[in-house]
């Protein structure tokens, strides 16, 4: 089984409160391909956000969380991330 939480499954609750350290820590927070509607998951780039942290969305549609990001990549994530590591 692939190390992901599927619909319906439990979080790990170590998992969720480490991502929510890291996130309040952040200098630049990149979120990619996510509705942002799943809750607890969904309130993690809060923390990014109080902290300052640069915030980036990837998604060609926008998302419920779409207001919390800086700048928005409104392409598939295999192009933008071309974008961002490869090709600049």
């Amino acid at each position: 089984r692939p190390d992901i939480v599927w619909f319906g499954d439990e979080l790990n609750i170590k998992t969720m409160n480490e991502a929510c350290e890291s996130s309040s820590q952040a200098d630049l927070f990149i979120s990619i391909g996510t509705s942002g509607e799943v809750w607890p998951a969904a309130g993690i780039p809060e923390y990014a956000k109080e902290n300052g942290a640069r915030m980036i969305e990837i998604n060609p549609e926008v998302s419920t969380t779409s207001h919390l990001y800086d700048e928005h990549i409104r392409k598939p994530s295999s192009e933008a991330l071309l974008d961002l590591f490869v090709n600049s």
